[in-house]
C-alpha cells in the first residue's frame, strides 16, 4: 500500500484554544464503517499537560500523553481520501486551531511500518463545543452503508473526520441484496440510495431506490440524492434543479439539529456552486 509521509513544519500564526481543564474522562468510541470497525479509545490521566502548551511550540498533542489516545481499524479504511491500513495507531494533533490535523503512528514501533499519517481535520464553526471540565472528546455523528463520521472536539472547537470503506466490490453487494428487498423495506432502500450516490454510481436503477425510499414524497434529503445521482451522470441541468429545492426545504425544515442543519446547507451550497460552473 502506498505510504503517506508527513512533513513538519513550524506554527506560524498561532489561534489560540479555550483555556479549559485537562481532566478527561476515559472513553472508547467504536463505529461501523461498511463492514469494517473503527475504534477511538482513550485511557484517562489525573492530569494532562493542556494543549496550548503543544500548541504554541509548534509540537504534537497527544491527548493524555503519548499512547493514551488509540485508534484501531479492523480492516483498510481511507479517512479523507487517504489510505489507512488496517491496525492500531497512536493519535495525536498538529497544527493551530484553523488548521488542525490528525497523526496516526503506528502503536507498535516493531511493525516495520513507522510512517506518521496525518489527515487535515474539517473545522466544524457551527458546531463548536464546550464540555464542562473537559478538553478532549471523541463523538459518533452519522454514517451509511460504507462510510462513518465523528465529531472531535479539542478544547472549545470541533471538528469533522468521515472514515471510508476500501472496499471496490460493495456496490454490487448492495445491487444484489436491493433486489432481493421488498418494496416495504424503506430503510434498505434508503442505506443504498445514499451509499450509490456517495459512491459516485451513474444509474437510473437508484432514481427508483430514492423514489421507494421516500415512497415519491418530496424532501430536502430526497431532492438532494436525486441532485447528487444526477451529477454523477454529468447532468448538471437537472443536478441544480434538484439540488435548488433540496436547498429550499431544508431552510423550512425543523426537524435536523442546527448544527446538522448548518452543515448540510454548506454542503448543498458549496456543491450547487461548483455544478453551476460545469453547467
Amino acid at each position: 500500500m502506498k505510504k503517506f509521509f508527513i512533513v513538519v513544519f513550524a506554527v506560524l500564526s498561532i489561534s489560540a484554544f479555550a483555556q479549559l481543564p485537562s481532566n478527561n474522562p476515559s472513553f472508547t468510541v467504536s463505529q461501523q464503517v461498511g463492514s469494517s470497525t473503527a475504534e477511538f479509545i482513550f485511557k484517562r490521566l489525573s492530569f494532562e499537560d493542556p494543549i496550548e502548551n503543544f500548541i504554541a511550540k509548534g509540537k504534537t498533542f497527544y491527548p493524555g500523553g503519548r499512547s493514551y489516545f488509540i485508534l484501531r481499524f479492523s480492516k483498510d479504511i481511507s479517512a479523507m481520501d487517504i489510505a489507512i491500513s488496517k491496525g492500531s495507531y497512536v493519535g495525536g494533533f498538529f497544527g493551530d486551531v484553523d488548521n488542525l490535523s490528525l497523526l496516526l503512528e503506528p502503536e507498535d514501533p516493531q511493525s516495520g511500518d513507522d510512517e506518521i499519517i496525518r489527515i487535515p481535520l474539517e473545522t466544524l464553526n457551527e458546531f463548536n463545543c464546550q464540555i464542562e471540565g473537559q478538553s478532549f472528546m471523541v463523538m459518533p455523528y452519522m454514517g451509511d452503508i460504507r462510510s462513518s463520521s465523528v465529531i472531535i472536539v479539542v478544547g472549545n472547537r470541533s471538528y469533522f473526520l468521515t472514515l471510508t470503506e476500501n472496499n471496490e466490490t460493495l456496490f454490487e453487494q448492495v445491487k444484489k441484496e436491493i433486489s432481493e428487498a421488498s418494496s416495504r423495506e424503506k430503510d434498505k432502500f434508503l442505506i443504498a440510495s445514499r451509499f450509490a450516490v456517495d459512491y459516485g454510481v451513474s444509474d437510473e436503477l437508484i432514481m427508483e431506490w430514492i423514489n421507494n425510499a421516500f415512497s415519491n414524497e418530496e424532501t430536502w434529503e430526497s431532492n438532494w440524492l436525486k441532485a447528487k445521482l444526477n451529477a454523477n451522470m454529468n447532468s448538471w441541468e437537472s443536478a441544480i434543479r434538484f439540488g435548488e429545492t433540496a436547498q429550499n426545504l431544508l431552510h423550512r425544515n425543523s426537524e435536523l439539529s442546527e448544527s446538522e442543519k448548518a452543515f448540510r446547507m454548506t454542503e448543498i451550497e458549496s456543491s450547487l456552486a461548483l455544478w453551476r460552473q460545469r453547467f
